[in-house]
């Protein structure tokens, strides 16, 4: 991350976090900065897989 421009970041996780929500999560475990930047894309896709989770 320290190569690579935070707008590029930024977009590439804005697509990565489109699967319902399992890579948003991943990215936020991988470090705490990784966390912070990826924390505005890790609930914009959501999955349920059922009726009660509603």
């Amino acid at each position: 991350m320290n190569r690579c421009p935070l707008e590029i970041v930024a977009e590439i996780l804005c697509l990565a976090c489109t699967d319902g929500g399992a890579t948003g999560c991943s990215l936020s475990l991988v470090s705490r900065a990784m966390s912070a930047v990826s924390n505005p894309f890790r609930f914009q896709s959501i999955a349920l897989s059922g009726v009660r989770q509603i």
